[in-house]
């Protein structure tokens, strides 16, 4: 099994792209109103939602 790394301060940076999509389109929020304190909250619910999204897409697909 591999490790799984630990999300950090550099993936903040990193998603810029994807997390201000998601921004716009689940939180109507854009990611340059925000303060850091309350981006940080955002991308934490961004990276839980993305986790849990796609380890559900792929277990259903390993059943299938």
């Amino acid at each position: 099994m591999s490790e799984l790394k630990k999300i950090d301060d550099d993936y903040y940076f990193r998603l810029n792209d994807i997390f201000s999509i998601w921004l716009m389109k689940k939180q109507n929020a854009h990611f340059k109103d925000l303060s850091y304190k309350d981006g940080k909250k955002k991308f934490k619910n961004f990276v839980k939602g993305t986790i849990i999204k796609n380890s559900i897409h792929y277990i259903m697909n390993t059943i299938n």
